[in-house]
């Protein structure tokens, strides 16, 4: 497994992101893209070399995703549990899991964002959803931020074959 730098990893998703999200771009090509320009116009010069962006593969579904809407506070139970879902690659078989403890105490959009907030309620929170390694707790707070600070729809979807439906 390659170490990867932070910061210019923080770079690469953001680039990413935005390529995932105009729906026009599979998950390979989003990568590709952002690839791409750590290569041709770094931030820093040192990022022109592999290491700083040749440690990401995509593995599992590659499809585009098709926005609908705005991320706001207003999403529903459902919604809230489509994007813990989505976050498999992070917690693996974990996601359902949570997905379903989100479900049954009825976290909506308003209560995840909730969630992201660094103190002892929200960590006791997520302990409660069944999140009880430190890892997960941060790494859904780090996802629920990207949410908001990102900007990204308020619901996605996929279709198989990178089909947008």
């Amino acid at each position: 497994m390659l170490q990867v730098d932070d910061e210019s990893t923080s770079v690469l998703m953001e680039h990413m992101y935005e390529h995932l999200m105009d729906g026009r771009t599979t998950v390979a090509q989003a990568l590709r893209l952002a690839m791409l320009h750590l290569l041709r116009r770094p931030p820093s010069p040192q990022w022109r070399r592999p290491k700083y962006w040749a440690g990401f593969l995509v593995v599992g579904a590659t499809t585009r995703l098709r926005c609908t809407t705005r991320f706001s506070e207003g999403w529903t139970v459902e919604d809230v549990c489509r994007f813990v879902q989505g976050l498999s690659q992070e917690f693996g078989d974990q996601a359902s899991v949570y997905a379903a403890a989100m479900k049954e105490q009825a976290i909506d959009g308003e209560a995840l964002l909730d969630l992201s907030a660094a103190n002892p309620i929200a960590d006791n929170k997520l302990k409660e959803l069944g999140l009880k390694t430190m890892g997960h707790r941060i790494k859904l707070q780090l996802s629920i931020k990207g949410l908001q600070t990102q900007n990204l729809p308020r619901t996605l979807s996929t279709a198989p074959g990178g089909a947008v439906p």
